[in-house]
């Protein structure tokens, strides 16, 4: 099972704190516990740490109970590569990936430097091994990792080819996740019809779209799913 946008800081955390970690997913639980797999992308960091990036809108934090709530859920593996998870800084960002291994929730997407930030997820389940790659393709571009710098997967494409072309041999199943297009926007842009298209092409089993907080189409390419965005979880 695959879903949107998680953040569970804000107004959620207090409900979090009043009516248990569990409480946002309650009712989906049903659905979500059929899954032998949940996947999500986790829209924030989760600290109590950091300094807020000046010039930015929106900056996203939970606090460590987010953690919590997630493996109540069942979520097994979240997609950090977005415009959020480096919102307080790199200390944050530790604290997240920190917080994640304590939960046995994989991650993929980000890290303390680029080859981290690429380095797939790779979860057995029933004799199956599915590998996990994400990408960002938002601003602000300062968010991407480098060598010797903490962030996120850019959605270049030659790294895109060339990890799906890495995990391949090791997995059953590749899913690849980006972070782009435009939010509130309903149908997907061109380059993400492109981009997705090329994924498949490359190896990937499934691909899944995030960041514009409303549902894209979902198009069936060479036997493939691409969904272009799953809008918002929660």
């Amino acid at each position: 099972a695959a879903v949107g946008d998680l953040m569970l800081g804000g107004r959620a955390e207090p409900m979090l704190k009043e009516f248990g970690p569990d409480y946002p997913f309650a009712d989906v639980m049903p659905f979500l516990s059929r899954a032998d797999v949940v996947v999500g992308n986790l829209e924030s960091s989760i600290s109590t740490r950091g300094i807020a990036v000046e010039n930015k809108k929106f900056t996203l934090r939970a606090g460590p109970i987010a953690a919590q709530a997630l493996k109540k859920a069942g979520i097994r593996v979240v997609t950090l590569a977005n415009n959020h998870s480096m919102d307080f800084g790199p200390l944050a960002l530790r604290d997240t990936l920190t917080v994640l291994d304590e939960n046995d929730i994989l991650y993929t997407g980000a890290g303390m430097n680029l080859d981290e930030a690429r380095a797939p997820a790779f979860l057995k389940v029933k004799g199956r091994t599915i590998a996990f790659l994400s990408y960002s393709l938002t601003f602000p571009l300062e968010f991407f990792a480098s060598a010797g710098r903490p962030g996120t997967a850019p959605g270049y494409e030659d790294f895109v080819k060339s990890d799906i072309e890495k995990a391949r041999p090791s997995a059953d199943l590749v899913v690849v996740s980006f972070h782009w297009g435009a939010e509130l926007m309903t149908a997907a842009k061109d380059y993400q019809v492109e981009l997705g298209r090329k994924a498949v092409d490359w190896g990937a089993d499934l691909v899944l779209g995030h960041h514009p907080h409303v549902l894209q189409e979902l198009e069936v390419y060479q036997g493939r799913i691409i969904a272009y965005s799953l809008g918002n979880f929660v």
